[in-house]
């Protein structure tokens, strides 16, 4: 998901520039910032946690395609809109890893 993405890009830097500061800084300084680089590490995770709970679980249960057939029988149902013309039929194949889609809710 792209808003991981970004949130997740701008904490990682945060980590990385805190733990180089940490690797300059003399001792007592190097405590103090061992605690905000151990909460980015817990910010990230939760962020992880949150859009994997936002993952539609549809997806996980029926796949892909049938997801979005559901989704647009939804649509239509629920404002009432009725379907035209049936429409050639078109087979349509998407080639991914079952990894692929996780990408997009999971981090």
């Amino acid at each position: 998901m792209e808003l991981h993405d970004n949130i997740g890009q701008q904490l990682i830097l945060i980590k990385n520039r805190s733990w180089r500061l940490q690797q300059l800084s003399k001792e007592p300084v190097k405590n103090l910032i061992s605690g905000p680089i151990n909460h980015i590490a817990t910010i990230m995770a939760e962020v992880r946690s949150i859009l994997h709970h936002l993952r539609p679980y549809q997806m996980d249960l029926l796949g892909l395609t049938q997801s979005i057939n559901g989704l647009i029988t939804d649509t239509f149902t629920d404002y009432q809109l009725e379907q035209g013309k049936p429409m050639k039929s078109t087979r349509i194949s998407i080639q991914t890893s079952p990894c692929t889609f996780s990408g997009f809710y999971n981090y």
